[in-house]
């Protein structure tokens, strides 16, 4: 099956649209952990083998599909998710599409899935989570203890939020993502591989999880081992997005 691809620019960010040839009418934005997502004409959804197929089935299945630039290592910062606000708006006039769009968002990705949740329900559906960074001061102590690596996430950091490295504290990292100002959310299903040592699972999944289960918040989590393909998480994905599209 062909795939439709449209890329265009918005403030020098590079954006591209998969489009279905039959439409169900759904749109699902790729948030992804990686630095150069989107080129010119090419996305890492495209370059490699298990993320095209993942990205070829949900086309298939008739889902839009948006994946952008977005800034690099935008680290959840205001001006990210500012973006994704634009561009919702931008393919909202441009495509006939239900206005309320999945996620599915990896790594750091994941903080401004959680972010928009805070500010802009109204524009989301649901989110599937894969490997989520969600409290970044964990983040924040852990390359604290290698000088190299704490030198490069304060750069990252700081440029992403356009603030002053100085500013770059255990307190500010720990308000970005302000859980205690939740009173409701949106369904949310997260895949961790229990390994994972970027983000380990008992410092991000886990704990998140924890707090909804607490406070009354739809939530799910399955863990997995090594070994599982990216294309083998579209079953799953499927499905939770088909949950959540009963009530238009």
């Amino acid at each position: 099956m062909t795939i439709y691809t449209h890329y265009f620019y918005i403030e020098e960010q590079a954006n591209v649209v998969y489009m279905p040839y039959r439409p169900n009418g759904f749109a699902v934005i790729l948030l992804s952990d990686n630095e150069r997502t989107v080129g010119e004409d090419t996305s890492i959804w495209q370059q490699h083998p298990e993320r095209y197929s993942f990205l070829k089935a949900l086309v298939e299945e008739g889902y839009t599909v948006i994946t952008s630039q977005l800034f690099g290592k935008h680290w959840g910062s205001d001006k990210a998710c500012q973006y994704i606000e634009q561009l919702h708006h931008f393919l909202i006039k441009k495509q006939i599409l239900n206005k309320k769009f999945h996620l599915f968002a990896e790594g750091i990705g994941a903080l401004v899935a959680l972010r928009l949740i805070e500010k802009r329900k109204d524009l989301i559906r649901s989110v599937f989570l894969l490997n989520p960074c969600i409290y970044v001061e964990t983040v924040y102590n852990e390359e604290k203890k290698n000088k190299l690596f704490f030198k490069r996430f304060l750069q990252e950091f700081s440029l992403a939020h356009q603030i002053p490295e100085e500013q770059v504290t255990e307190s500010f990292c720990s308000q970005l993502i302000n859980l205690e100002k939740w009173q409701e959310s949106l369904p949310i299903h997260i895949y961790h591989l229990m390994a994972d040592k970027k983000y380990p699972v008992a410092q991000h999944s886990r704990r998140f999880e924890q707090f909804c289960v607490a406070n009354e918040l739809p939530i799910s989590l399955s863990i997995y081992g090594l070994g599982k393909s990216f294309s083998s998480f579209l079953q799953p994905v499927r499905s939770f997005y088909k949950k959540h599209e009963k009530k238009l």
